[in-house]
């Protein structure tokens, strides 16, 4: 069921008061196939099907393919840019910008890959929290040694930290 359909949303409610609205990036509902296509409530809509890529997406810009080139990051900022400073345009807005970076594979912008090489960083306090203290989701996070975002190996916890960081 499309939650949707049956319930406005905070962008709609918005739209109605004479907002202008805009989301940028990845969508994180489900699109219980109707696809990556605008959403109600949205004056602007630039996403894409899925979990996306960090380079040269395939974008859904107000119902039209587009494909970028670049990092992601960079091309939704900029798309960002452009909303917000969008001449003639002096009513309020509402601009949601959803960034693949905080999602895995953590892959920072090549400018900044390596910044923190070196770095000095440390485990946080919690890590060595007993396993029986924790909640369940974390305690499979620690027990855990090969997937990503495993917390249980802290020379790669500390790696993902520097990617994420980066």
């Amino acid at each position: 069921v499309d939650f949707q359909a049956n319930h406005a949303t905070y962008p709609e409610v918005l739209q109605e008061a004479g907002y202008r609205t805009g989301y940028i990036g990845k969508w994180h509902i489900p699109s219980l196939g109707i696809g990556p296509g605008p959403r109600p409530g949205f004056d602007t809509w630039i996403s894409y099907e899925g979990g996306g890529s960090h380079f040269d997406e395939v974008f859904n810009v107000d119902g039209e393919t587009v494909v970028s080139t670049g990092y992601q990051a960079d091309v939704l900022t900029d798309r960002a840019i452009e909303f917000v400073q969008e001449e003639g345009s002096g009513e309020p807005f509402l601009l949601v910008v959803g960034f693949k970076n905080p999602h895995g594979p953590l892959e920072p912008a090549p400018r900044h890959l390596g910044a923190l090489q070196g770095a000095p960083l440390s485990l946080p306090e919690s890590a060595a929290d007993p396993l029986e203290t924790l909640l369940p989701l974390y305690r499979r996070l620690r027990q855990q040694r090969s997937s990503q975002h495993a917390i249980g190996d802290p020379a790669a916890f500390l790696e993902d930290c520097r990617r994420y960081w980066e």
